[in-house]
């Protein structure tokens, strides 16, 4: 680790950031009441689970039972991240009322702690490479990385970020393993922390790829050593995935065959890779292989396991959405803006794109110059870091929820550049006759150029609404509670899908659509009814859903997925022009002015 004095003013800093960023957002931290709020509907869905688990101790339970209401819908989320909320809750809960203020007051400050994590990783992968000073700035732009940084955010538990905390753990640990006496034992540390990510998503299989494509390149360019840690590293790969499966998962669901989240397909994966690297690593004469010998092995290494995938688990290549309903693509998954491209002639994508990847222009030079002219230590970690930017890099193009990926893999080559700036001597460049002192610009423009870039860009583009729109829940769910315990039951309520999981946590009662492939059901439902032109399908949809209240936010911005038509049930609602089956229900005047609420007549 660095310095004590250095850590502590990376830990100060990156608290500072997170409160000045936070704040400057807009989004204040109420910590009681009916105003305390979190980030996006997978925070709300996150808390309701883990709740869930808390006061009912049923560790296999999935099953959500007021979102595709009154169905019920099986979540695809593990188990990792529900323990790491329980497990910082659970303290507070000694001084806190209920196990809801203790969730939620640990979930407001998770991302931050998950950064912070993030800092010493960075100070213990990087302590042969950097000094404390270095180290300050690293963690700085760490801290700084602008689509990172959203899945480290307050009030955000969100397991995105600590499955971006597993991938650049293990980077750390080859980092830190290539600068140090063996490579062999730190790699099964990293291939156990790789399966533990295994376990909280399949996501994880883009940081695998990126290690286990670094460790093939080095073996086949260094030989022996990185043999032995492949295997190694499949082995703590196989180890932590098959017992992340059998903590996930109960004996009866052992064979089943799902492809986003733990399953029978991943233990395949991994225990193929392992078996095969064990093979490889146990013939002598590959050990002393000369580079083409080694380039077969590695073909093989690779296409054994995928042989295996593709006899048994086909559908694994379609990646872990292959079992979505193919209606959901121009339903749900077009309308999202982290599956978008971030590659975008509009300006405001563009600006993104410039902002979190501009640094790749510094950093790939340096990454390229490193491979060819650094000691046997710097071209090894040149690899890694080219990797580590290169294979993240089309899908974060594809879609921008990879782009996070490549900040990680471009933060240390992007240092290294700054750090070499500013050691840099005389002489300098001379410019009729005379020098021109460099080192000034050349460093703002390294750090400062994407920014400056991006804000040209961005200046005058409107602010990309987001997809819940400004709807202030608090005002209109004290209202809806107040329906249901004057009825004494569980309301049935039609709501925006993107809205669904907060409508769940402020008011207690059951919604129909919520923001995830599994509940393709609840998505079409909910737009079939409020694009319905047909009076009479619309009430028969909302009848066999069993929906008692019609509640929708004038403001959210899915409303302009249902408005194009005007004689939609959404667009007569908005306008007040209910079918007679449809009741409007009062709200106070805060409310009335975000809301419209309809209740569902009964049928005679």
């Amino acid at each position: 680790m660095h310095h004590r004095l250095a850590l502590a003013t990376a830990v100060l800093v990156a608290i500072g950031l997170q409160l000045v960023l936070y704040v400057a957002g807009g989004a204040p931290l109420p910590l009681t009441g009916e105003e305390r709020a979190l980030t996006g509907p997978d925070a709300y869905m996150r808390l309701l689970q883990v709740e869930r688990l808390w006061l009912s101790g049923d560790w296999f339970d999935r099953v959500s039972p007021l979102t595709n209401f009154p169905l019920g819908e099986t979540l695809h989320w593990t188990r990792p991240f529900d323990l790491l909320l329980l497990t910082g809750a659970a303290p507070l809960s000694l001084v806190l009322e209920t196990p809801r203020d203790a969730l939620y007051a640990w979930a407001v400050v998770l991302g931050p702690v998950l950064q912070v994590v993030g800092l010493f990783v960075l100070s213990w992968g990087t302590r042969p490479l950097l000094s404390d000073r270095a180290f300050v700035g690293a963690a700085l732009l760490f801290c700084l990385l602008p689509l990172a940084h959203g899945t480290f955010a307050p009030a955000r538990p969100d397991h995105h970020g600590l499955q971006l905390l597993i991938a650049f753990t293990q980077m750390m640990i080859l980092l830190r393993a290539l600068h140090g006496e063996t490579v062999v034992r730190p790699l099964l540390a990293a291939g156990l922390v790789a399966g533990l990510g295994l376990w909280v998503s399949p996501e994880a299989l883009l940081g695998i790829l990126v290690l286990s494509l670094a460790l093939g390149l080095l073996w086949l360019v260094h030989g022996a050593p990185f043999l032995a840690a492949i295997e190694h590293y499949f082995w703590g790969l196989a180890l932590a995935t098959v017992a992340g499966f059998l903590l996930d998962r109960p004996p009866g669901e052992w064979m089943t065959e799902e492809h986003d989240r733990i399953s029978i397909v991943h233990v395949a994966l991994t225990v193929s890779l392992a078996v095969t690297w064990a093979a490889l690593a146990a013939v002598r004469p590959l050990r002393d292989a000369g580079r083409g010998g080694r380039l077969a092995a590695g073909l093989a290494g690779a296409m054994v396991p995928a042989l295996v995938m593709l006899a048994l688990f086909p559908r694994f290549f379609g990646g872990p959405f292959v079992d979505v309903d193919p209606r959901l693509q121009a339903e749900w998954f077009d309308h999202i803006r982290e599956v978008k491209p971030l590659l975008s002639a509009e300006p405001r994508t563009l600006g993104v794109l410039v902002l979190a990847l501009g640094p790749l222009l510094a950093a790939l030079p340096l990454a390229l110059l490193r491979l060819r002219h650094a000691s046997a230590a710097g071209r090894q970690d040149a690899v890694l870091f080219l990797v580590a930017m290169a294979v993240p890099l089309p899908l974060a193009l594809a879609q921008a929820r990879w782009a996070p990926y490549v900040e990680i893999g471009l933060l240390l080559p992007w240092v290294l550049v700054l750090v070499a700036i500013l050691g840099w001597e005389r002489p300098w460049p001379r410019l009729a006759g005379r020098p021109v002192p460099l080192r000034v610009p050349a460093f703002v423009a390294v750090l400062a150029g994407p920014v400056i870039v991006a804000t040209g860009l961005l200046a005058g583009t409107p602010p990309a609404a987001g997809e819940g729109g400004a709807c202030p829940w608090p005002e209109v769910a004290p209202e809806i509670r107040g329906l249901a315990e004057r009825e004494g039951r569980t309301l049935g309520l039609l709501t925006f899908v993107h809205q669904g999981p907060e409508a769940v946590w402020r008011t207690g009662q059951g919604v129909v659509g919520s923001p995830y492939q599994r509940n393709h059901l609840g998505i079409l439902d909910t737009h079939s009814v409020l694009r319905a032109t047909d009076m009479e399908e619309a009430r028969r949809l909302l009848e066999e859903r069993r929906i008692d209240v019609v509640v929708l936010c004038r403001e959210g911005h899915e409303r302009l997925r249902y408005a194009e038509d005007g004689d939609s049930l959404f667009a007569r609602l908005m306008d007040a022009r209910a079918p007679d089956w449809l009741s409007p229900l009062p709200l106070s005047s805060a409310a009335a002015q975000a809301f419209v609420l309809y209740r569902v007549a009964a049928t005679p």
